[in-house]
């Protein structure tokens, strides 16, 4: 068993083979500036802020459209 720290929480958690375990930020031209490691309750975290994220921009697009009409 391999244990990985989380460097988002500070946490331990097990490795598995399956499991996406790291987050990479990258610029626009898709060179990578940071890779970190992440827990899955971090990665379900940061799932969900991207989630609520695109929601917003959906949301607001519609009421764009909505303002056009009246």
């Amino acid at each position: 068993m391999i244990a990985l720290k989380c460097d988002n929480c500070g946490g331990y958690y097990d490795h598995k083979i399956r499991e996406i375990t790291k987050i990479a930020f990258r610029l626009p031209s898709g060179a990578v500036v940071k890779e970190e490691d992440v827990c899955p309750e971090c990665l379900a975290a940061v799932d969900k802020a991207l989630d609520d994220r695109k929601k917003i921009k959906i949301q607001k697009k519609t009421d764009r459209l909505e303002d056009d009409l009246k």
